[in-house]
């Protein structure tokens, strides 16, 4: 049997892209799309949610994420105003823990969770997709145009 020379094996054979073999459920889709910020964000969640009975410290979030602490602060504060997380505490002693503000919410991070452990690197395009449509939608809308 002869093959063409860049054929290859079935065994071999890559799919034509990556989303082929890996389909992210539409519902997961569309919640990525609608409100995910950025894969920070979502990593952010996702530890929260994998530890829900420990309030974190913004060191520990930051630590376990391998980013500043800063960096660790803003996220924190956008999953506390999006309903995601809660802050608990006082000032100076502020620690974090993963309280959706309703059971749907938390059912669309429980999705979310199955479907990034299953299908990682395309839940990461979709988000990276997601905010550089958004970004440019957002140029857009200040550019100046003739009439």
């Amino acid at each position: 049997m002869s093959l063409h020379r860049d054929a290859q094996p079935a065994c071999c054979a890559r799919p034509a892209t990556p989303w082929a073999t890996k389909v992210i459920p539409h519902n997961v889709r569309r919640f990525v799309m609608a409100r995910i910020r950025s894969v920070p964000y979502l990593e952010a969640a996702l530890f929260l949610r994998a530890h829900p009975d420990t309030a974190h410290r913004v060191a520990d979030v930051a630590k376990a994420l391998y980013v500043a602490e800063d960096t660790a602060a803003g996220l924190l504060d956008q999953l506390v105003a999006d309903g995601v997380a809660a802050a608990l505490g006082e000032a100076g002693d502020v620690r974090f823990r993963y309280q959706p503000r309703d059971e749907a919410l938390a059912a669309d991070f429980d999705a979310l969770d199955s479907a990034y452990a299953a299908n990682l690197v395309e839940i990461a395009r979709l988000v990276h997709d997601s905010t550089y449509r958004n970004a440019h939608r957002f140029a857009d809308a200040f550019r100046l145009r003739k009439d």
